[in-house]
């Protein structure tokens, strides 16, 4: 048998190195794998590549319609999804405007424990600046405060929250208190009305 190069020249007949004898239908490769057929030639080797080229074409087909079952189901999913967090926002707005109107109810500890779960106020605590934005860096910049810059120069209220009221007057910024409405599910509950 003579090989071919892919000029497809001819070459002098060679003979192909010789595999151990097996038997066809000899399976090799992982448990499960379909029945591979003995090579015993170079077309026996040309035709398993064949049909690597079809397991792989197979295998990508397989893919794609598994991607766009997911995409269907995503998008599917999606208007149900969005009605959801909708209703959700809604509820939550209205427990907040009850909770607002019997405030009076909450006691020392801020909130009302309920069976289905809790619902009060924590303390949140917000950074305003009382000066220009570029001011208030300006002296961060002086006190050697760089890490409350960000790149952008902008001051970095997360930081800010980090230091001392007499600190923030200095730099012109001011802390305000408020309350936070919050709402925790008690998950013994969750899924029983």
């Amino acid at each position: 048998m003579a090989l071919k190069t892919s000029a497809r020249k001819k070459t002098p007949s060679r003979k192909a190195p010789q595999s151990p004898k097996r038997k066809r239908g000899d399976a090799r490769g992982s448990a499960g794998a379909g029945t591979v057929p003995a090579a015993e030639s170079w077309s026996d080797v040309d035709r398993l590549i064949r049909r690597l080229a079809r397991i792989d074409a197979d295998a990508e087909a397989l893919r794609a319609d598994v991607d766009r079952r997911i995409k269907a189901a995503k998008d599917k999913a999606a208007a149900p999804a969005a009605r959801l967090a909708g209703d959700r926002k809604a509820v939550e707005a209205e427990i907040e405007t009850f909770a607002k109107a019997h405030r009076t109810d909450f006691g020392k500890d801020r909130s009302v424990r309920l069976v289905h779960g809790r619902v009060g106020w924590r303390a949140a605590t917000r950074i305003r600046f009382t000066i220009k934005a570029a001011e208030v860096i300006a002296r961060l910049k002086r006190r050697g405060l760089d890490l409350a810059i960000m790149v952008t120069e902008r001051a970095s209220k997360e930081i800010l929250e980090t230091f001392e009221d007499d600190v923030l007057a200095e730099l012109g910024v001011k802390r305000k208190r408020s309350d936070k409405f919050y709402i925790e599910l008690e998950e013994a509950h969750l899924g029983r009305p």
